[in-house]
């Protein structure tokens, strides 16, 4: 078996098991409007942030079990309203949401940073820092190129 199958199957692993931690967690009801497992046949784990995000794809923080309406197919979903299912959140659950966003804020600050040192580095490699003198709060042209 390849490296890429390998990393796959273990990747649906991970996904089945943060799912059901997700689901043991909220008691398997939905924490919008409150039914449960045995009332409406599943209840489903989703993903506040998108799980496309690395950081954020197998943390139970960035989980919610909600019933299949309020995940993916009624007028107030996670999936369908997204400004209300955040609104929601802000006012439900603020420890979560807050959370959330303090991890947002930490992915883009170090989207950020990559974007940064790509320019250094494409500006180093121009030899764009020769003869230049750095201080801790800012870059100083050094005497012998004034």
């Amino acid at each position: 078996m390849n490296k890429l199958k390998k990393l796959r199957i273990a990747e649906r692993k991970m996904d089945e098991c943060w799912s059901k931690k997700v689901r043991q967690r909220d008691n398997y009801i939905c924490q919008v409007c409150g039914c449960t497992y045995k009332q409406i046949q599943g209840i489903q784990a989703a993903h506040i942030l998108p799980r496309e995000f690395p950081e954020t794809r197998w943390d139970l923080q960035n989980g919610i079990a909600l019933c299949s309406l309020h995940h993916r197919w009624g007028k107030n979903s996670a999936h369908n309203n997204p400004i209300w299912f955040t609104e929601w959140l802000k006012e439900r659950k603020p420890e979560q949401y807050n959370y959330l966003v303090n991890k947002m804020n930490q992915i883009n600050q170090k989207e950020e940073d990559k974007k940064i040192k790509i320019e250094l580095l494409s500006l180093a490699s121009q030899n764009a820092f020769i003869n230049v003198k750095t201080t801790p709060t800012a870059i100083i042209p050094h005497p012998t190129t004034v």
